[in-house]
């Protein structure tokens, strides 16, 4: 599975995930890749977010990863 599947794959989890998943879990779920590079994945994705103005990030909440919005966005 190439990089870009891959965190299609993790993008798809967080949204159907009603609560944070943890990074080994993710792991798993991708089947082939280590914790380690689900992370760097994840860094990734939040740096296209980022970069394209997107209002939400991954972020890591009890233990977990869960999508939210982005806090510039609460009022």
């Amino acid at each position: 599975m190439d990089e870009t599947q891959a965190k299609r794959i993790i993008e798809a989890v967080l949204l159907v995930y009603g609560e944070p998943i943890p990074l080994k879990r993710l792991a798993e779920v991708l089947q082939v890749v280590q914790p380690d590079e689900v992370r760097q994945m994840v860094e990734a994705l939040n740096a296209e977010y980022r970069s394209s103005g997107r209002a939400f990030l991954i972020q890591e909440v009890a233990g977990g990863y869960h999508l939210v919005t982005d806090q510039q966005l609460s009022p």
